[in-house]
């Protein structure tokens, strides 16, 4: 399980989604690849804190690092500045083509018209991200603490739609595992009769547990951000088919939905199409 590799993919020069993506590349071991997209002029660089002074902070370099201990590091820090007026197009060819494990995105919450025609750049790359992509916007609580690294995942919360919950479920134990926490609840939400929940698979991990919410009805979007606040989560794992309907392409599909109103950042997992079989909304 885990990770592979990791890239951070920003519009915006923020923090949080840059410590999330160096943590889980520095814990796991994997490359990190950092893009960041200007539409406007230069790439501002010097406003995000640097490689070195995080790892330092959070114990994984010495205080007076020196060439080797930066080449003992099981991972390396690949950055890079895209600039034009279509930076979102230029990032999703590069990661339709190298396909990434994760993609980690600092994104801004536009809405409604402006985000249909003005679009978010974060956003467009999640469509196209081959499997998942963690969203860390502005003003949530993160689970990287930016001043000593330490990881609060002690509670992830996976909503069930149908049968595809299971690629929402898989990207929260990759997290997990890439992150080397010890231990973490899985709560699995489910909006409907008992009898419609899904049949998914509940991998029996060391130090995972599973806890089950179900609501009888009620607007899925606001009980999966109500849950989330009751129990305390730390991150939202959501299966999503992308957009299915113009109305996707104008509020956005339930997932992106969350993750605008959502105060923990959100993980979704991309449902691979099946060909010749129209998607549901289901999968939330």
């Amino acid at each position: 399980m885990g990770f592979s590799q990791v890239w951070l993919a920003t519009e915006l020069v923020a923090q949080a989604p840059w410590a999330h993506a160096l943590r889980i590349a520095a814990t796991a071991g994997i490359d990190l690849h950092v893009l960041h997209a200007s539409v406007t002029g230069e790439v501002q660089w010097e406003n995000l804190p640097t490689p070195r002074d995080l790892l330092v902070r959070w114990g994984f370099l010495p205080m007076v690092a020196q060439i080797k201990d930066f080449e003992e590091l099981r991972f390396k820090v690949k950055m890079r500045g895209i600039q034009g007026r279509e930076p979102a197009r230029v990032l999703a060819e590069m990661l339709e083509a190298e396909a990434p494990g994760l993609v980690v995105l600092g994104s801004s919450r536009s809405t409604g018209l402006r985000r249909l025609f003005g679009g978010s750049v974060s956003e467009v790359i999640a469509h196209h991200a081959p499997y998942a992509t963690l969203f860390v916007p502005e003003g949530v609580r993160p689970f990287v603490d930016l001043r000593d690294g330490h990881v609060s995942l002690q509670r992830i919360l996976v909503p069930l739609g149908d049968e595809s919950a299971q690629e929402g479920l898989r990207a929260a134990l990759d997290l997990v595992d890439s992150l080397a926490v010890l231990r973490s609840e899985i709560v699995l939400m489910h909006v409907g009769a008992n009898a419609d929940i899904p049949q998914i698979s509940l991998p029996d991990i060391e130090g995972v547990s599973y806890h089950f919410v179900n609501h009888a009805r009620g607007s899925v979007q606001d009980l999966i951000l109500r849950t989330a606040e009751a129990e305390g989560v730390s991150v939202i794992a959501m299966a999503t088919r992308g957009h299915d309907s113009w109305w996707d392409s104008l509020a956005g599909c339930r997932a992106e939905q969350v993750m605008r109103h959502s105060n923990v950042p959100v993980l979704m997992a991309r449902v691979p199409p099946v060909p010749g079989i129209q998607s549901k909304q289901a999968s939330y």
